[in-house]
Parts: structure tokens; sequence; C-alpha cells
């Protein structure tokens, strides 16, 4: 194994600029970019001419660029770094990033930032994806007793109207001994879905239940 090397700065700041896999920029006190890695032009389609001298929202970067323009600015007012995620368009497409943004200083005086980001896309999606499954009970689709737990109490301390819905002799329906418990599953779906369409945006349901299975009894409060 070689031994006795040194990190030289110029090593390092190639690894950065043409070799790691995130989007690396720097910018001015104007927010105007000053440079990028190799990453950050490909990942938009874009050349270092074309990107020096403007900012986002000159290039159209971002799908909300008030809200990179607005943490930059506090940014470069106070130094505290950002870590921020938001959609931007790479090549025509919208996508999801993560950005870490840190200041430049010189001589104690803060002349620029520089940023890094990730695509977040896929992992967003699985994430949102798997919330909303531990979320919703997976026969009826209402949200589950956890979900009303949280939505209880942000609801605490607000006028509202509760409304608990019991499904009479369901045992009949379910046992196995008559429909079974796949018949029992269907009366269950249809049941839940009554409650909707008389329910005003601002209402929800929520499948409660007891016993083995939970979607028994949505509540609209």
């Amino acid at each position: 194994m070689p031994s006795g090397g040194k990190i030289q700065p110029e090593n390092l700041w190639d690894a950065i600029t043409h070799q790691i896999k995130l989007g690396v920029f720097w910018k001015d006190r104007q927010r105007n970019f000053l440079g990028a890695n190799q990453y950050f032009l490909d990942y938009y389609g874009l050349t270092l001419p074309e990107v020096i001298g403007h900012n986002d929202d000159e290039l159209g970067l971002n799908v909300h660029p008030e809200n990179f323009q607005e943490s930059e600015m506090q940014l470069l007012e106070d130094g505290v770094p950002v870590k921020e995620r938001g959609k931007t368009r790479s090549r025509g497409r919208i996508r999801e990033i993560m950005i870490l943004k840190a200041p430049v200083y010189d001589q104690d005086q803060i002349v620029g930032l520089i940023g890094f980001f990730m695509d977040i896309t896929n992992t967003s999606k699985q994430i949102n994806r798997l919330e909303n499954e531990a979320a919703r009970d997976d026969l009826t689709s209402l949200k589950n007793r956890h979900n009303f737990a949280r939505d209880f109490n942000y609801l605490t301390g607000k006028p509202i109207l509760a409304m608990m819905l019991d499904v009479d002799h369901f045992k009949k329906f379910n046992d196995n001994d008559n429909f079974g418990h796949r018949y029992g599953d269907e009366v269950l779906k249809k049941i839940s879905q009554a409650p909707r369409p008389c329910s005003r945006s601002t209402a929800l349901a929520t499948a409660t239940g007891t016993g083995g299975r939970i979607p028994g009894a949505p509540r609209l409060y």
C-alpha cells in the first residue's frame, strides 16, 4: 500500500469538481454563479459559460425560486448554513433535490456561498409511499388509529363535531359459519365508502375498529 503521499489542494479540488457524484456550485453575494462542477452542468444540460454570471431565477432552474432565494439571502446575511429540499427542472423533468449551502468567508466577511445538492426524487417518492401506507388501513384505505391520534391532537381546542358509526351484527356477516371473512371484508369496504360523499373537504374519516381487524368504525369529525 503506498505511503507518504499527501492530499494536495489541487487533487482535492479535482475530486470535488469532477469525481464526486453531487452537484457543486458557488456564488457571489449577489447570488450569481461563479462556477459549478461537471455533475451540476450535466444534470441541468448547461455549459459553464451559460451559468457563470447568472442566478437560478434567470436560468429558470427551480420550480419555486422564491424559496431558494430567501434562504440564500438569509445565509449571506447571518452566515448560518442551510439544509433544504425543493423541486428543480433537470433537462425538462421536475426533480426533487436536497441542498446543503454554507457561507464562504474572506477576512471574516461573507463574500459568497458554496452549495452541494443531490437528487432525492426516487427516495422521496418511496418515503412518501411508506408514510402513506403506514397511515392508512390496508383494507378500507381510511386513516388508521395512529393517524387519528395525530389528527385529534391537532384538533384539540378547536370546535369539532364527532360521530361514530358502528356496524351492528357484523359477526353474522364475518363468521366462517355464515358468509366468511372475505364477505365481511367486502361489507367493511362498502360501509367505509358511505360517509365520504356527504363529508366536507375538512372532514376526516378514520378506521378505529376493535377486535381482530381495524376497519370497523369510521369516525367523522
